[in-house]
């Protein structure tokens, strides 16, 4: 567990130890609005392996940036979209079938990226089952 491919996959990143055995993650970056913490709308996420990571992502989403040991390391610029949910009415609730219908707005919210033009949230595809 002492590098991003032998560590254990945590939630957001691999959880490994670096040689002075501390941890190792991504800094995430937030704002505050209205006496609030939330995150930035623009995240760097450092890249382990960037060979099948650049065939997987648009051109210019990947950059090197200056980082905290004083290297230039290898990230992606992930764009935040804010989702939420708010219930209007559930009704038909069969236990036995647990099946129900249900009435709700779905929203995003984000900033545009004038420098990604793949970045595209308000075409997205919604499945229901």
């Amino acid at each position: 567990m002492d590098s991003p491919t032998t560590g254990i996959q945590g939630v957001a990143d691999s959880i490994y130890f670096d040689p002075s055995r501390n941890t190792v993650s991504t800094a995430r970056f937030g704002v505050y609005q209205n006496g609030q913490l939330i995150s930035a709308m623009t995240q760097f996420e450092d890249v382990v392996a960037p060979e099948p990571i650049q065939a997987r992502r648009p051109a210019g989403t990947i950059e090197q940036r200056p980082h905290h040991d004083g290297q230039r390391k290898i990230c992606y610029v992930a764009n935040v979209v804010y989702t939420g949910v708010d219930m209007i009415d559930i009704h038909d609730v069969d236990i036995k079938n647990s099946t129900y219908i249900m009435d709700f707005y779905l929203w995003f919210r984000y900033r545009a990226n004038s420098e990604d033009k793949d970045f595209k949230p308000a075409t997205f595809v919604l499945r229901m089952q």
